[in-house]
């Protein structure tokens, strides 16, 4: 019977044909955020850390290639590098030598970007590499002229998250590279780095694979640890690395054989050991240093903290999180997890039913209500409807979505055959299902997406 239900109630949800929609005549977009330990935000959700000393893919696909190279061991990231056919043989690689030397830039192998304020257009190639490095946000750089628009919309919290975190001395760097891919770097301790790109066909890396199931990204190893899974997660070739030989061997020197003696599981656990076994007087401070941080990215500032034992290991995982949520003005859904939507005091949202039911289409109709003001994001329970989220007070129903607000069209007359066969407690049950979605439910928060319930049918996207 549960089973018959569960295939009755897909048919009355037909959902749209809306999951492949262009937004503005151009692909969407999402977010991968890399930082700290390293620690990556995958464009699906997922969240995991590397264990290792080596060069690695953020993103393989046939055509894009996005290396990462990282000091797992000491919790540092410490390269980012961009080539590969999208960029026909050219090579973008930005690094750090030392934890206290600025960030350094090459294209091609020669230095860019070398003064505080200042650009780079590869003019040979218009299109292939536009460089700019700031000391401060510049919307009219890194925002699109119209969706910056939505960094200026101020909410009952305050706006961005510099209330917690300012932008660091050495400044902020944005790349702009074909193929509708951006790169938003700071150098915060060491790096921190957002990617915003449309998926590509077959990718695979440290980034996800881009297919809207934060699920086949990671894998639990031990409570509040998952460890990624998927395409390319081993050592780049050296063949293939953008990283010139004798850089990888000035940041990385031996350790990557070092590291490669003790297994997976020993590492994993040796980081553990050094988070509980963290002093009190040092969690404390690493609490407050990390106050103010959405969940996931909280628990990864306090895991560096403790690691490092070192409060500066704060201000990376926070300038990830300011460079995510000013990229996140393009209106790019960021998964927040299993279970319904909560603010950072533990209350829900206004909550309008769509037609929508699948996870794709929750997320595309989210990028088209960007501007929409008072949309704080959506959640989809299983077998059920997306629901788009707004601040107290707030009806988006006069906007125009695609399916369309309420519920989904009525079935057919044979799938209603079917249903008058079943139990009347199963009709009840419908019914109130029917009648709760048509309404719109109450919520009283007026602040951002912080956290989720732990009710694991639900997921949860923010719209920052």
């Amino acid at each position: 019977m549960t089973e018959m239900m569960s295939d009755l109630q897909n048919k009355v949800g037909s959902c749209c044909n809306c999951s492949t929609f262009k937004k503005d005549g151009q692909e969407v977009t999402g977010l991968c955020a890399a930082f700290g330990d390293p620690h990556y935000i995958t464009f699906d959700g997922a969240q995991t850390t590397f264990v290792g000393d080596m060069v690695q893919w953020m993103v393989k696909s046939n055509s894009v290639w996005l290396q990462a190279l990282s000091k797992g061991s000491q919790g540092r990231m410490m390269g980012f590098a961009a080539g590969g056919p999208f960029l026909f043989g050219h090579t973008l690689v930005v690094w750090k030598e030392d934890y206290n030397q600025p960030l350094k830039v090459s294209w091609d192998g020669e230095l860019i970007l070398q003064d505080d304020v200042s650009e780079f257009h590869f003019e040979q190639q218009p299109g292939v590499l536009d460089a700019y490095r700031r000391q401060s946000w510049d919307a009219d750089v890194f925002d699109d002229r119209v969706l910056s628009l939505r960094t200026h919309m101020q909410f009952a919290v305050g706006t961005f998250p510099e209330r917690f975190v300012t932008l660091p001395e050495t400044g902020i760097y944005m790349f702009k590279l074909p193929r509708n891919i951006a790169v938003s770097l700071t150098g915060v301790d060491f790096m921190s780095v957002v990617v915003s790109m449309p998926p590509e066909a077959g990718q695979g890396g440290y980034c996800g694979d881009f297919n809207g199931d934060p699920d086949d990204d990671a894998e639990p190893i031990v409570p509040s640890w998952d460890r990624p899974i998927g395409r390319f997660l081993g050592p780049v070739p050296k063949a293939m690395s953008l990283f010139p030989e004798d850089l990888t061997v000035a940041l990385l020197g031996d350790s990557a054989k070092e590291h490669s003696r003790m297994s997976e599981a020993e590492a994993v656990a040796a980081k553990i050991k050094s988070v509980k076994e963290c002093p009190q007087p040092l969690l404390a401070k690493a609490e407050a240093a990390c106050n103010g941080l959405q969940a996931s990215f909280h628990k990864f500032c306090v895991f560096d903290v403790c690691m490092t034992k070192d409060l500066g290991a704060a201000g990376s995982v926070g300038a990830a999180a300011v460079v995510e949520h000013k990229v996140n003005a393009r209106g790019v859904p960021v998964f927040m997890g299993h279970g319904r939507c909560l603010d950072k005091d533990g209350h829900g949202f206004m909550s309008f039913a769509t037609k929508l039911r699948t996870d794709t289409a929750c997320q595309q109709l989210l990028r088209t209500l960007a501007l929409t003001d008072g949309v704080m994001g959506a959640q989809l329970k299983r077998g059920g409807h997306c629901e788009v989220l707004t601040t107290k007070n707030v009806d988006p129903t006069s906007t125009a979505i695609p399916g369309g607000w309420g519920m989904p069209d009525p079935p057919s007359e044979d799938v209603w055959q079917q249903i008058s066969a079943l139990p009347v407690q199963h009709l009840s049950a419908q019914a109130d299902v029917h009648a709760q979605a048509v309404s719109p439910k109450l919520g009283d928060s007026e602040g951002l997406i912080a956290d989720t319930t732990e009710d694991g049918s639900y997921n949860c996207w923010q719209l920052n």
